[in-house]
């Protein structure tokens, strides 16, 4: 069973066994990460469609403090095609709130998504910024800045170490910058 799981792992992304449809370029991606901030753990999972050039996401992150994110976003890669560099651009829709005091931080916030990598073999790395358009309470709780550096273990898996700088609730209405450092996998099918 062990090695059937990691022959499927390691078959390229868009291979097919009889019976299946081509989708073409398609891909999707699921993360699961972990992060570690002062005081506080965070947990983030995601799913991504590339739909060669446009994709869609969705993702969450909640922390032990009780604070959270949710985001969709709809974005397109400018460098589709070529392989050692990656430039998205995007839009995304937000909200967030806490947990433990059953606070919701408005309706949704819009804001602009940025995405520059450099891909080199197995080794590759990004850096993600998403502003909110506005800066109200959703506005700054999903505020975020990441830094990742990602290796493909195999053909469909890829493990990495981020650096993360979210908004910190210090205060009703006061928002300071937080760092975490973290690692997950991502599995692309």
């Amino acid at each position: 069973m062990f090695a059937a799981l990691v022959t499927a792992l390691a078959a390229p992304a868009h291979a097919c066994s009889t019976g299946c449809a081509e989708l073409g370029d398609e891909t999707l991606s699921l993360e699961l990460a972990t992060s570690g901030m002062t005081a506080d753990a965070m947990v983030y999972g995601g799913a991504r469609l590339d739909l060669d050039g446009p994709y869609l996401s969705v993702e969450g992150r909640s922390r032990a403090s009780g604070l959270w994110t949710g985001r969709g976003s709809v974005g397109f890669d400018v460098f589709e095609d070529w392989e050692g560099f990656d430039l998205e651009l995007g839009l995304s829709i937000a909200s967030g709130g806490d947990w433990h005091r059953q606070v919701i931080y408005g309706g949704p916030g819009l804001g602009f998504e940025l995405g520059l990598g450099l891909n080199i073999g197995r080794m590759h790395g990004h850096y993600r910024a998403i502003t909110p358009f506005r800066d109200d309470p959703v506005g700054q709780a999903t505020m975020e800045r990441r830094w990742r550096l990602g290796f493909d273990l195999l053909d469909r898996v890829q493990v990495f170490g981020e650096g993360l700088v979210v908004n910190e609730e210090a205060g009703l209405t006061d928002w300071d910058e937080a760092r975490a450092l973290g690692a997950g996998v991502t599995l692309t099918f």
